[in-house]
């Protein structure tokens, strides 16, 4: 295991069943996040070392902010890379099921799932008696996969992108408001779209109608490239401000393949644009 690699301390070893101290860590997790569905957190007894199974259900959640959930410390919670292990037992959380039917994000109801087998993890106790879990990277040959599939309906996606924009907007101090009326993506091919939006652009009394269009695509290589980003307005006051902000809105390629979740990373993914934008990615 790497010694860089971060670990769950889920309290004193031998006090009660792991797999019960690993339930009551996630849901103070999930708790220190604002996160409180019912039952959000099932995990079924130990099988050996084996977890048969972790179940968390964020069905009815709301995020509306994300820095809230940005770098929140949870009571009682430790993570971390400084776990001098004296004694490990190797382990496989043989299923993880993630789902959220929906989850609100930003306004906009999403819905996601990610479903993982065979995931390589391993115990750990320290010299103070803690006992610690993390998932083993040594041992990615243990089988896992998994899958993972996000979906929005595009016409609720609208609130969403408000918010998007309106935190963009107050990070490059523009000077004009911005109201985003409709948001439409069209499908290219299975790993492509073409983003339209159209808004109300405000500057103190006067206001026009712009619009802005990207094109999202993602190579083979699995790199997620943002080009083709286009703002205009027949206003010309408006339309100065606007390529001011298109300057600024250069992308840099984004490398999914370093995507990694619970060991596994990404070995896929298409996009699928109709009324609902659903993106569905293969784990190994």
């Amino acid at each position: 295991m790497s010694n860089s690699q971060q670990v769950l301390v889920l309290g004193e070893a031998g006090r009660i069943d792991p797999s019960a101290q690993l339930q009551a860590t996630a849901e103070r997790v999930l708790a220190a996040a604002d996160l409180r569905p019912a039952r959000a957190v099932e995990v079924a007894p130990l099988d050996g070392a084996d977890l048969p199974s972790v179940t968390i259900d964020l069905t009815g959640c709301a995020v509306d902010d994300i820095e809230s959930i940005k770098g929140f410390e949870a009571d009682g919670v430790d993570v971390t890379e400084h776990f001098d292990s004296m004694h490990a037992n190797a382990g496989l959380l043989r299923s993880l099921d993630v789902r959220a039917e929906p989850i609100t994000l930003f306004g906009a109801d999403v819905s996601m799932k990610l479903e993982l087998q065979q995931v390589p993890i391993v115990w750990m106790e320290d010299v103070e008696g803690r006992l610690g879990v993390t998932v083993d990277e040594d041992r990615r040959d243990s089988g896992m996969a998994g899958s993972a599939v996000v979906s929005v309906g595009q016409n609720e996606a609208v609130d969403a992108l408000q918010k998007v924009a309106d935190a963009l907007l107050a990070s490059e101090n523009a000077p004009f408001k911005v109201e985003v009326q409709q948001l439409r993506l069209t499908q290219i091919d299975a790993r492509s779209v073409r983003a339209e939006a159209i808004a109300k652009v405000s500057k103190g009394f006067l206001g026009a109608r712009a619009t802005a269009d990207a094109t999202l695509s993602i190579d083979r290589d699995l790199v997620l490239h943002v080009s083709d980003i286009a703002l205009s307005s027949r206003n010309p006051v408006i339309l100065a401000g606007l390529k001011v902000l298109q300057s600024k809105l250069e992308i840099d390629p984004i490398e999914l393949a370093d995507f990694e979740i619970a060991g596994t990373r990404l070995q896929d993914v298409t996009i699928t644009a109709d009324e609902r934008l659903t993106i569905r990615a293969l784990l190994g």
